[in-house]
């Protein structure tokens, strides 16, 4: 195994003179690991689905955001991110690439619709924002890395992305529709005002 592990680490341009493949695909890894604790414990700090709730003018009960946004999602994206990364690396097939094209599509999406717009429209301060830079430069990263089996198997590559785009996009809608219907209203937050009590 540690044959085939060096040989595909090299085809995916992660051999360099200063460091052994297999400790760079562990430093990837951590990386990816810490980089969704930290943005989960942010958001679960700045109370997110309240955030989103506030958004949308209805209160989200409390166990929905520690279950669902916190501890769900953070599992999810640690398991999409060692099926991606390690997949990817050790294994490079298309479930692992499409795994690969998840975790950038989720990383993009998140920061865009759940942050970065949210943001730019009023909905201020918008918890999780300041490691949003950080998800753009792995999604960024991971591409260019791994280059070799998305190109190589593009479609799968495209099909991750586009349901990692999918899956955050969806998050207020989604919220919304099960909302109006299941919980307690609120006063809506309204672009560029304060956040209502």
């Amino acid at each position: 195994m540690g044959d085939s592990l060096d040989e595909n680490l090299r085809a995916l341009r992660l051999v360099g003179a200063w460091a052994h493949p297999l400790a760079v695909l562990l430093l990837l890894q951590f990386a990816d690991a810490a980089l969704t604790l930290a943005h989960s414990l942010q958001e679960w700090k700045g109370r997110l689905a309240d955030y989103f709730g506030a958004i949308l003018g209805v209160r989200v009960p409390k166990w929905i955001g520690f279950f669902g946004f916190f501890v769900g999602l953070t599992a999810a994206l640690w398991l999409v991110g060692l099926l991606a990364i390690s997949g990817a690396a050790i294994w490079p097939n298309s479930v692992t690439v499409a795994a690969l094209g998840l975790l950038c599509g989720c990383r993009v999406s998140d920061g865009l619709f759940s942050h970065v717009l949210l943001h730019l429209k009023g909905f201020r301060p918008n918890p999780g924002l300041t490691t949003v830079p950080l998800y753009f430069a792995e999604a960024v990263l991971l591409a260019w890395v791994f280059q070799l089996p998305l190109r190589t198997l593009a479609l799968p590559a495209s099909v991750g992305f586009v349901m990692g785009v999918a899956a955050f996009y969806s998050v207020l809608p989604i919220l919304d529709r099960i909302g109006h219907k299941h919980w307690p209203r609120r006063e809506t937050w309204l672009e560029g005002m304060p956040r209502p009590a």
